[in-house]
């Protein structure tokens, strides 16, 4: 069962499900303040709470309350003009906004919500809304002109601003967003058919932007668009910037940021999990997360999917930037290909560290914790690139880039597309350490299970160390499958593998570490050992290139 739950792990990485968990409800209410020049309204026609009025400048809709909570089972309605394109509600009290119904707003208007005292998202929250959403617990957005529309310094008349937003501005604390929303599938927007929680229309951006953000049993879901989790300390500036219908936000006016998880919620004795998906169907969407300490750990995922035509060329990315980077307990980071172009390609700076430990057992199903780019189809995987100080893979985490096919009604479809590279670059060490308990190595590799060729693996570092059945691999062979499984794949039409090159001042391979390359046919691909010192193997340990073993 072992070998079937890595094989299993390799060709559907992506593969999530949310378990339904019971709601919950909030004592929630929506109350104007007097701070603009024309008030909002706010009126009751059954569950749906219609808000008015606001002071319109150009296109920029202003709107402020003293307190803003959407209780479950409830709409909060905007009923803005058709012609409004940005609703920028701030909320000027002292609580926090919990928000657990659902966000409306006419045509296809972007929806900012600024409440620097702390933002929750419930499981029943959702949006129904045609432009990009941003939430943020910053204390006033910029603009363009030199204005501000602040939430802890509001003018009995503000001076409002026909210009573009452009940047947020956070006070001396910068308060919490989380989100636990598993709020069903839309059928106009949701190309998953899973609980997508929090999700913008086709194109837009989905922004969570705060102090600490956590995802707790909590999803966010775009399609063809743009993901941003940003989390940052007091006195921090976050530009702003609309390019087409994206919301890209830059960090480099903050000197000090906080933290992001990715974490399980348990009710009722069963894990909800947490998932940031987008899914590219008609162009390219991307993830950015910037932060400081970022973890996913359990059985939570971030994934970024093509499955797209050829004719794009923009595949899109993710990008994490941080001072730590912690995936662990059968998280996942993954970028996946099911259509005919290359799956997006993964970038992690890591200032500090990376690691990537251990796995998630359920039900005799075993996932290890991975960062990793797969294709199931034609389409390339896509490009792994790590930059950090210290990278350690322990007790079955894996990193890597694959080309898996697909199993659909008892049988292994075979993939074409090529496997993408690693590029891994460590100033100080290396560790590959351990596997899992169902004997799964901790790796780092390159694989391919059909006739598209494996990736190249390049790695650079002062010190690396492949120990204790740990692995560096790049491989061409036919997956190992349960009996039931038919297989119509020929070894003889299998891919090569690609190439190993190693700098390093120091390699330590110990108790069955290795670094290796295996073709079960065409060609096995080159280790290319660059040292500056010293290359020591101990106890079984081993460096090996093999080639045609079918």
């Amino acid at each position: 069962m072992a070998n079937y739950s890595c094989c299993f792990h390799k060709l559907a990485i992506a593969i999530f499900t949310a378990i339904a968990f019971c709601a919950n409800s909030v004592d929630a209410q929506i109350v104007e303040d007097a701070t603009l020049p024309n008030n909002s309204s706010i009126t009751q026609q059954d569950n749906i709470k219609i808000i008015e009025g606001g002071s319109q400048a150009g296109i920029n809709l202003f709107h402020s309350f003293e307190q803003f909570s959407v209780a479950t089972d409830t709409t909060a309605y905007f009923n803005n003009p058709v012609n409004i394109q940005n609703i920028i509600t701030r909320i000027t009290g002292k609580s926090i906004s919990n928000i657990d119904g659902i966000l409306r707003a006419n045509g296809t208007a972007n929806l900012f919500l600024i409440n620097p005292n702390g933002i929750v998202f419930g499981e029943n929250a959702a949006l129904d809304i045609g432009g990009s959403f941003l939430a943020t617990t910053a204390s006033s957005i910029n603009f363009a002109d030199g204005t501000k529309f602040s939430a802890t310094q509001p003018q009995t008349e503000p001076l409002l601003t026909v210009s573009v937003p452009l940047g947020l501005q956070f006070g001396s604390t910068a308060a919490t967003i989380r989100n636990q929303s598993q709020a069903p599938a839309d059928d106009k927007t949701n190309a998953s058919r899973e609980f997508v929680g929090l999700q913008v229309p086709t194109g837009k951006t989905l922004a969570l932007v705060g102090g600490d953000v956590i995802l707790e049993g909590g999803n966010l879901t775009v399609d063809s668009g743009r993901v941003e989790l940003g989390s940052v300390g007091s006195n921090s500036l976050v530009s702003l910037n609309s390019i087409g219908e994206d919301w890209v936000l830059g960090y480099e006016n903050v000197k000090n940021f906080q933290n992001i998880e990715l974490i399980q919620r348990i009710t009722d004795d069963s894990f909800v999990i947490s998932s940031v998906r987008v899914d590219n169907t008609i162009g390219a969407g991307n993830i950015q997360i910037q932060g400081d300490l970022f973890q996913v750990i359990g059985f939570n995922v971030i994934n970024l999917i093509n499955q797209m035509d050829e004719g794009i060329v923009d595949v899109g990315n993710i990008n994490i930037t941080a001072r730590k980077l912690v995936i662990q307990d059968g998280g996942g980071i993954t970028s996946n290909a099911f259509g005919s172009i290359s799956a997006p390609n993964i970038v992690v700076n890591a200032r500090e560290s990376v690691e990537v430990i251990g796995g998630f057992n359920f039900n005799n199903f075993y996932v290890p914790s991975n960062l990793s780019s797969s294709t199931t189809s034609v389409g390339k995987s896509g490009n792994l690139t790590i930059n950090t100080n210290r990278l350690l893979v322990k007790n079955g985490g894996t990193i890597s880039t694959n080309v898996a096919g697909e199993i659909q009604n008892f049988r292994f479809l075979e993939a074409t597309g090529a496997a993408g590279n690693v590029i891994i670059n460590a100033s100080e060490v290396i560790e590959i350490v351990g596997t899992s308990a169902q004997g799964l190595r901790s790796s780092i590799g390159s694989e391919v299970f059909n006739s598209g060729d494996a990736g190249n693996v390049t790695i650079s570092t002062k010190q690396l160390i492949v120990r204790d059945g740990g692995e560096v691999s790049v491989s061409s062979a036919l997956p190992r499958l349960p009996a039931n499984i038919n297989i119509n794949e020929d070894a003889s039409n299998l891919g090569n593998a690609g190439e190993l090159n190693i700098i390093a001042d120091n390699i330590l391979l110990d108790n069955k570490g290795q670094i290796v390359s295996e073709a079960e046919s065409a060609n096995g691909g080159n280790v290319n050992l660059q040292l500056q010192d010293l290359l020591l193997m101990r106890r079984n340990s081993l460096i090996s290139t093999n080639a045609g073993k079918a």
